[in-house]
Parts: structure tokens; sequence; C-alpha cells
């Protein structure tokens, strides 16, 4: 990648906490990005946390110092596009050496008009996150005074609706890799992972979260999936109630349901993809015909 001139950044929380670093990634509109900024401790599979859909409205902190040393590469996004509000890292590596790797991770940010800061110590905010709690905050450019007043203005994701933001627009289908089973899963924020995992047991329909109990029962599925989302909000309680009315409906036919989500999860996650990755995919139960 070819390294740009630093450009002074700041990251303020809504304690009124300062963190200095410098800008990377997209530029941020006036100077300004916020968010509900989190963290996330994973060693690698940076690419898979910054295009993971559950992550909308939230500037993800990464603990580990060292990130986007092996680029970026078209087959671990987990979703068309990052929903994230920002990225925070210690150290951005300058050069990336993997032999799948398609390009950097400054480049894919940009592209995708995401907002980061480097050079942050991003430990210490780990250690404030973990005894604070998530907290909305402000990074970018922008003078101290307008980050700290855009932090106190900031708001967190809890009752906000952030699935309607990541579903899909409408129903499409990925093809069957083993099984023959037909199978709807509605898209609360579905990682791309999970699709593969499920289109081994069958032809997946993905629907959008709004879509009815009736419209599913009307593809006659022989399984429906639903990722339950890490937040509460309209989008995913509607979609739970369909799922609860297609259960009732289904309940009489259905011979046999998937384990418990402990014994659901797929052991043969890609390499790199990591628990923190699949974070908001509750496993909820699959009636089976």
């Amino acid at each position: 990648m070819s390294r740009r001139s630093p450009v002074e950044a700041h990251l303020v929380l809504a304690d009124g906490s300062i963190f200095e670093g410098e800008a990377i990634g997209a530029a941020a509109p006036d100077g300004v990005a916020t968010g509900e900024v989190v963290f996330n401790t994973v060693l690698s599979g940076y690419q898979e946390v910054i295009t993971d859909p559950s992550y909308a409205g939230q500037i993800i902190t990464f603990t580990y110092p060292h990130i986007g040393n092996y680029g970026v590469n078209d087959d671990d996004n987990e979703s068309r596009r990052p929903f994230c509000g920002g990225v925070v890292v210690r150290d951005l590596a300058r050069r990336h050496s993997n032999w799948r790797a398609g390009g950097d991770l400054d480049s894919m940010l940009v592209a995708h008009g995401v907002a980061g800061i480097a050079g942050v110590d991003t430990r210490r905010l780990t250690r404030h996150l973990r005894n604070e709690g998530a907290m909305p905050g402000a990074f970018g450019t922008a003078d101290q005074a307008t980050l700290t007043a855009a932090a106190a203005s900031a708001v967190s994701t809890d009752g906000v609706d952030m699935v309607a933001g990541v579903t899909c627009e409408q129903a499409y289908t990925v093809a069957s890799t083993g099984g023959g089973r037909r199978i709807v899963a509605y898209d609360l924020g579905i990682k791309g992972t999970i699709l593969r995992h499920l289109s081994a047991l069958g032809e997946v329909t993905v629907v959008p979260a709004s879509t009815t109990a009736a419209d599913v029962l009307a593809m006659a599925p022989d399984g429906v999936f639903q990722a339950t989302p890490n937040r509460s909000n309209t989008s995913a309680r509607r979609s739970a109630n369909c799922w609860t009315r297609f259960r009732c409906s289904a309940s009489a036919s259905a011979t046999r349901s998937w384990p418990e989500p402990s014994a659901a999860r797929p052991s043969s996650f890609r390499s790199g993809t990591t628990a923190a990755t699949i974070r908001s995919a509750t496993w909820s139960p699959v009636l089976l015909r």
C-alpha cells in the first residue's frame, strides 16, 4: 500500500475521554464519524469482523495491535459491505503479505467509505470500555471541541432498528452444495459463513426481515433459520413474531428439530473466522419435516 502522509485525528468518548491517533480509511464527513464504541479481541479475522453486519452503527476497536498485516480478499467478506461506523486500531500494517491477498485494508476502508483512526492505545481504550461499558463516541480530524460535542450528542444502538439497514431488500437463493433440503433463512444481518454452512444442508432462500410467516409457509420449506441479532429492534421483533407463528403453524408436521445451540454450531469454520466473528449468530432451532 502507498502510505499517506499522517493526518492527526482524535477519538472522544461520551464521558470525555480523549485518545490521540491519525486518520486512516475514508475521510469522515466534515472530519467527524460517530457511533457506539466497542472492542473486539480477535488475533486474526479483522476483515470478517469489519464486514459483520451485527456491528452496524458501532465503531470497532481492535485490541490486538497489528491489523492489516495479511491484507484483504474477496472471499472473506461476511456481507456485501461493511456496516460499521468506523475502525480503531493501534498499528495499521504498512505492507501486507499473504498469497490470498487481493489488496490492503486501508484501500478497502476507502472503497467502502469507512473512516478509521490508527495509533490509538487500544489496550487502554479496551480496559476503559470493559470497565465502563460500550458508549457513544466520535473520532476524526475535526478539532477536539467539535468532536467532544459530537460524542456528547451521539447515541448508542440500544432500541435502534439496526436490522432495517442491513437486511436484504429482496429474497435471493444460495444454491445447495450437498443436501437436498429447502431452507428459508431470515436476514437479520446474516453472515456469509452461516449461509455457506447452511447450503451444505440444502438450497437456502434468504428473505428480508419483514417477510411474514404466511409468505415463508407458502415456500413449503423443510426448515427455517433465524440468526438472532445482538440488539433489540423493531425488525428483529417482527421477524421473531413471524418465527413464532411459523413454529406454531408447522409444529403439527414437524417430526424433529436441530439440536440445542451449543451442539448445532458447525466446527469447521474457516481459519480466521473466530467466535467473535459469529457472535450474533444465535442458532435458533430449525424445524425439519
